[in-house]
């Protein structure tokens, strides 16, 4: 017998039955003032539990459509069950094997919008992790609740591919490939913006740094945002040695090696760092050395990536960055999708749509190192 088994149990128990708290305050009037959440340290105390525990109980109730996350204002309460509207049942899929309580704050990030872009619409929404399924029985399931199209959010193009066979629309978010229609960020022109902001500012050695899960593992936003990085250098007239060109793997630390290419004679001055996941340790290694090489990084649509900068590296600057609105991306990943409900299960043209990735100017240190 496992002799963790009860804790797992326990853990589980917890969280459901703080879920069911929260919802007896909201249903009881005593979950906030008005229809904002009361704050999770609040929500925390009153239930008697951590606040770890409180946020996968909200993060239950998100998935469920009682609550939704609104930025920097915290949880807004729904009516509850949402009633069935005209407008029919529209599935997220989302190609992990996690349930959605789990999921990053950027996946919770785009459920959200996905919710209250479905619901203003006139949409039912329903939410479907890929989770231990093979992508052609979650096509079948839901093509057997009734389902009349899904916005897919997965790394693999197949799971989007399956639901579309199975005979409905289907519109992919945040990946592309050319058999089917998709919703992204533009990766080459944000990198192309980022690395012309460093040309702009009399930088003629500028380093790349992105990030991968695997080595070959052949991202399709690594690809573009390399392309991007490249071709802002080859219109400028500068080199872009391949050395200059940091590809972070979990494990690496992409901040020690741009530290050691900012130190050697005639290495860059600068550097385009075009990915989130390696903000934390590009932070720390620049926090730690004597100079202060430029940057311009990738923010992207994760939440609080700027502020947790600001709270990691409080000496530093708040430097330039790429972002985009997830909003935006989800509510043209559901206008395209109409329009193939419109069609029928495709109109034999995949199209591609792109969002804009726009610079946001960066902020001077907010507290300075002590002597």
């Amino acid at each position: 017998m496992d002799p963790h088994a009860d804790q797992i149990i326990r853990t589980k128990s917890l969280v459901d039955r703080t879920k069911e708290l929260v919802k007896a305050k909201l249903e009881g009037g005593q979950g906030g003032l008005s229809d904002v959440l009361l704050s999770e340290r609040e929500l925390a105390k009153s239930c008697g539990v951590s606040r770890t525990t409180v946020r996968q109980a909200l993060r239950r109730l998100i998935a469920e459509g009682y609550l939704v996350s609104l930025p920097r204002r915290g949880y807004q309460v729904t009516s509850g069950e949402p009633p069935r509207t005209a407008g029919g049942l529209v599935a997220f899929v989302h190609g992990t094997p996690k349930m959605p309580w789990t999921w990053t704050g950027y996946q919770m990030r785009i459920l959200e919008e996905f919710q209250r872009a479905a619901a203003g619409a006139g949409l039912d929404p329903l939410v479907v992790a890929l989770e231990h399924s093979t992508p052609e029985e979650v096509g079948r399931r839901l093509a057997a609740r009734g389902v009349s199209g899904a916005v897919v959010d997965a790394d693999d193009p197949a799971v989007a591919l399956a639901v579309r066979s199975a005979g409905l629309p289907a519109v992919l978010i945040d990946m592309a490939d050319p058999a089917i229609d998709s919703v992204t960020m533009d990766n080459v022109g944000g990198a192309h913006v980022a690395t012309e902001a460093l040309i702009a500012r009399a930088h003629r050695r500028i380093a790349f740094v992105g990030y991968e899960v695997s080595a070959g593992s052949g991202s399709l936003h690594l690809r573009e945002r390399l392309a991007g990085y490249l071709a802002a250098l080859a219109g400028a007239g500068l080199a872009a040695p391949e050395e200059w060109r940091i590809v972070a793997r979990p494990g690496d630390a992409p901040g020690r090696m741009l530290m050691e290419l900012f130190g050697r004679e005639g290495g860059p001055t600068a550097a385009a760092v075009l990915w989130p996941e390696v903000l934390p340790d590009v932070g720390a290694a620049l926090a730690a050395a004597p100079a202060r090489p430029d940057l311009v990084v990738w923010w992207g649509g994760a939440p609080r990536s700027r502020e947790d900068w600001a709270e990691r590296c409080p000496q530093l600057p708040i430097p330039d960055g790429m972002s985009w609105d997830v909003g935006e991306m989800v509510r043209k990943a559901l206008s395209r999708l109409e329009r193939l409900r419109a069609a029928g299960a495709g109109d034999g043209r995949p199209s591609r749509t792109l969002v804009a990735v726009d610079l946001v100017p960066g902020e001077a240190p907010r507290r300075r190192r002590e002597a």
